[in-house]
């Protein structure tokens, strides 16, 4: 499930986008099928990180910004890290972050320029991190078709692997990508 190093493995990362994928056939067989955000999923992926592992989960973690400009603060979707009791203190050990993008009304086109500023803010969480070296994914649930997906995203040289399951005459998909 988990590398030694304190990593996540690639598999471990695919059965969490597997799970959310689940969750998302959940509501459709329940009926709800607007009203769907990133924020539907926090908590069903909350509890799939926390209930084998010894992990602590920050939810809109803050990061620094460089820019000056007025409004919301940067954040990340999901900071996970464990603490570890070094002398007199706790010592916070980042095992990985997290960003979720969620597409899935019809007219709701896929932003790619989103997808691109998650994906430079994971990048730059990484670089400028003082704490310690770290995955982060970038998770994207989608209904659009993978070979549409595919031919987008390659425009910006990002690489995703792909899950999808048809579910009530309609596909979902999600994308996972590696920072």
């Amino acid at each position: 499930m988990v590398r030694n190093s304190g990593k996540l493995s690639e598999k471990y990362v695919k059965s969490l986008a597997e799970g959310m994928l689940a969750y998302r056939i959940y509501l459709s067989k329940c009926g709800v099928q607007s009203a769907l955000s990133e924020y539907t999923f926090y908590e069903p992926f909350i509890r799939m990180l926390i209930i084998k592992n010894n992990w602590n989960v920050k939810c809109e973690f803050p990061i620094e910004n460089k820019s000056k400009s007025i409004g919301d603060k940067k954040r990340i979707d999901f900071v996970i890290f464990k603490l570890k009791n070094t002398e007199m203190k706790q010592k916070k050990i980042i095992i990985a972050s997290f960003e979720i993008k969620v597409f899935l009304s019809n007219k709701n086109r896929i932003n790619y320029n989103k997808i691109i500023n998650d994906y430079n803010k994971l990048s730059n969480f990484k670089k400028n991190s003082k704490i310690n070296d770290h995955d982060s994914w970038l998770l994207i649930l989608h209904n659009n078709t993978k070979e549409l997906f595919e031919k987008n995203i390659k425009k910006y040289d990002l690489e995703s692997k792909n899950i999808n399951i048809k579910c009530i005459n309609k596909t979902y998909n999600i994308e996972i990508i590696r920072v």
